[in-house]
């Protein structure tokens, strides 16, 4: 009995092998073959393609290849590029090539990437800073306001008058902003006729700071703005007088900056109130202090943060990078300063997991040549998936749009290139997303640091070879024609 068991079960467990290998086979791949037809078959597609064809090879076989032959011309270009100097590619997650990833380099405007970065994953895409209009008790039934109308500052970098917004350049600069003329209709709408007292702007959310220490004056004076938690008009003078200078001026002057932007802020907005028929009994200033216990009267968010941060990427918006910087600094609980923020800033890529080493930031905008960081850390914000849609978005297109309208016209970036520049002196550095003609997209970080002043002429020349090089990746045919070829089968006419 036992002998015939033992003859019956060897059979039994070949059996159940060829049953397992069979299963097995089956398994490998998730997308199951076409029906092969057969003589007869009335109902199966008929199939051109061999069954052994390359066409049947998964994509995972082919892009070893074509990864290797791109390592290959880039790394002969990468050659090319002065000393210090880095590069990061990838594609579908995977990095492709890079030159130096770990060293430190001044990143010159890519700063503000890690800026967006960390505003994303600090204050989240929904963020809206608010600015309101407060006072010690509502006005009266005759529209009397009796007492001081406090303007309380919200950090919001983008709120502008519209004479401001007229005289800006291209267009696209004006797009998100957030209107003063709107949070004055707000507060006339409150029963404001008459206010027995004086419109005091407080600023106390950020430092007094107006600019970035270490910063070379001429790019304090004319690269941003006059810094203040409460800001209008980019802190910038020129509302009293329709910013008439400006108009009509293909290169116009850079606007004085006020050294006391807070009382600007008041000035102007006392104005508006007045041009909306109120009358204001006190001298407008900047307050020096704010009572407990206001009321709110009025106030106005700003467009969410993600909308703000594509301004400022597409733009290179210096000034509110560095108030997005100061916000960082709120956010993490500290004084709304530079120098909190930068604090705030490493701390939030570090949580984050990027990888920081010789990261050193020195302000949000990239303006101090102080600012160190790698390449390998700016393509990793760039490729983070919690906030990649959102940087994606923020970019300005190549050919079309921001510090990008006039460049790679007539190339494969054209239309396909998201990207942020950058350019100090002696920096220069292109970093974001490429779709290729394949249809994959690319991510990636290059900055270029020289040991001389950089000339355009430089610049075009060391990223002129990039568009050739990335459009065609991977070699040979799209992913659409990897299919098997000549399978029929009905189908609805497509419109």
């Amino acid at each position: 009995m036992i002998d015939f068991l033992q003859r019956l079960g060897i059979p039994l467990v070949l059996l159940a092998a060829i049953i397992g290998v069979s299963i097995a086979i089956g398994r490998v791949g998730n997308d199951e073959l076409p029906p092969i037809a057969v003589a007869g078959d009335q109902g199966a597609p008929s199939v051109d393609t061999p069954v052994f064809s390359i066409r049947r090879a998964p994509t995972l076989l082919t892009s070893p290849k074509a990864n290797e032959e791109l390592r290959v011309a880039l790394t002969a270009w990468a050659a090319t590029l002065p000393t210090n100097s880095c590069f990061v590619i990838s594609a579908g997650g995977e990095v492709i090539f890079e030159h130096q990833p770990a060293l430190g380099v001044v990143p010159a405007s890519n700063m503000k990437i890690l800026t967006a970065y960390g505003a994303l994953e600090m204050l989240g895409a929904d963020y809206r800073f608010t600015t309101t209009v407060e006072a010690a008790q509502e006005p009266d039934s005759e529209g009397l306001l009796e007492g001081d109308l406090y303007v309380i500052g919200g950090g919001d970098p983008v709120l502008m008058t519209k004479a401001y917004r007229d005289v800006l350049a291209p267009e696209d600069l004006n797009t998100v902003f957030t209107s003063a003329e709107e949070l004055a209709d707000q507060t006339v709408a409150a029963n404001i006729i008459d206010i027995n007292g004086s419109v005091l702007v407080d600023e106390s959310r950020y430092d007094t700071e107006r600019s970035v220490t270490g910063w070379p004056e001429r790019f304090a004076q004319t690269q941003a703005g006059s810094l203040s938690a409460a800001l209008l008009d980019d802190g910038l003078e020129g509302l009293k007088d329709g910013y008439a200078s400006q108009v009509g001026l293909a290169d116009p002057p850079p606007l004085p900056r006020s050294a006391d932007p807070a009382a600007l802020f008041g000035s102007n907005f006392d104005d508006l109130l007045e041009a909306r028929s109120v009358r204001i009994f006190g001298a407008a200033a900047a307050a020096t202090e704010v009572p407990d216990g206001l009321i709110e009267l009025a106030s106005i968010k700003s467009p969410p943060l993600e909308d703000i941060i594509a301004e400022m990427l597409v733009n290179s918006d210096n000034t509110t990078a560095e108030m997005l910087l100061k916000e960082l600094a709120v956010a993490d609980g500290q004084t709304g300063s530079t120098g909190s923020g930068r604090l705030a800033l490493s701390g939030a890529l570090d949580d984050a997991g990027l990888d920081t080493t010789n990261f050193f930031p020195w302000d949000g905008s990239g303006l101090g040549d102080q600012n160190t960081v790698t390449c390998g850390l700016v393509h990793g914000a760039l490729e983070d998936p919690a906030h990649k849609d959102a940087l994606r978005a923020a970019m300005a297109v190549a050919g079309e749009s921001g510090t990008l309208a006039d460049s790679f016209l007539g190339t494969p970036f054209e239309g396909k290139l998201r990207a942020k520049t950058g350019f100090l002196n002696r920096a220069s550095a292109l970093s974001g997303y490429f779709l290729t003609t394949r249809g994959v997209e690319v991510t990636f970080a290059l900055i270029i640091n020289a040991d001389a002043d950089i000339s355009e002429e430089n610049i075009t020349t060391w990223q002129a070879p990039l568009p050739a090089l990335l459009a065609s990746y991977p070699e040979g045919p799209p992913i659409s024609e990897l299919g098997p070829k000549g399978v029929v089968a009905d189908e609805e006419p497509q419109g």
